[in-house]
């Protein structure tokens, strides 16, 4: 993701937030019945949008994405029911003179006000975990469109001698450059080394397989399995200590490797 897309992705996430408050605490369109204490629509309406946002950059990524998905419908069941609760105690004395009006119905009155708050709620965080969900899997089919572009596509290394290997982009791990040369690791072990700059491979293969993480690396995307500080890691075993390999990263470069961290 470049720099343009983050601010447009933070412009975007403004403007949601700007205009959910506005519907909330000016046009009540997201509440069962209308109360006329503007301070506590505001405190309502940002603890109810917090705890959406909380589902979408914490909640679903570390439960459901992850696999556990008891658990995530357990934290956003629990979570639904906290909110209506907080919203219930919060506005008790406002919502006690109406429901008193019909003492007979007390106890109905009382349980369509909670019911709808409830499913408000569930409305509200199911519609975060949606775009949490779709987010990822869109990234996904993304990474898996890269992979198969490089399973399909060749590389010529013109190695020392005059000769030419061809390899598949899909078996590139990485590309390290070291004094005017640079080097292929490749999935078997074997790192053929051409004199070529990164910036002229970078030309030469489709766009979004590989991403630069240094001034001498370049990485293949489909073998990024995590990111640690400043350091990637990759799904490929060192030889010599029989650990994944971990490469340098560098802050001057933009790095996207479309997968949840």
């Amino acid at each position: 993701m470049n720099r343009f897309q983050k601010i447009g992705r933070i412009l975007f996430h403004l403007c949601f937030c700007a205009g959910f408050l506005f519907t909330f605490v000016l046009l009540n369109y997201f509440r069962p019945y209308s109360f006329y204490h503007p301070y506590k629509e505001w405190v309502i309406g940002i603890v109810i949008l917090a705890a959406c946002y909380l589902t979408y950059f914490w909640t679903a990524p570390k439960y459901y994405l992850n696999g556990f998905t008891k658990k995530f419908f357990i934290v956003s069941l629990v979570g639904c029911l906290s909110l209506t609760a907080f919203e219930m105690g919060f506005l008790w004395n406002d919502i006690m003179p109406f429901v008193k009006q019909r003492p007979d119905l007390l106890t109905l009155q009382l349980e369509q006000i909670i019911g709808m708050i409830f499913l408000r709620n569930c409305c509200l965080l199911g519609f975060f975990f949606i775009l949490c969900t779709n987010s990822f899997y869109s990234a996904e089919l993304r990474k898996a469109r890269f992979q198969n572009i490089a399973h399909s596509l060749t590389y010529g290394i013109a190695v020392p001698k005059g000769s030419t290997v061809n390899v598949r982009i899909s078996d590139i791990a990485y590309i390290h450059h070291q004094k005017n040369h640079s080097y292929f690791h490749l999935a078997d072990g074997s790192n053929p080394c051409q004199y070529i700059s990164l910036t002229k491979i970078m030309e030469e293969v489709p766009e979004g397989i590989f991403v630069r993480i240094n001034k001498n690396t370049l990485v293949n995307r489909a073998y990024v399995i995590g990111v640690e500080k400043d350091m990637v890691m990759l799904n490929l075993t060192d030889p010599e200590t029989g650990n994944a390999i971990k490469l340098t990263t560098s802050p001057n470069y933009q790095m996207d490797f479309d997968f949840k961290l």
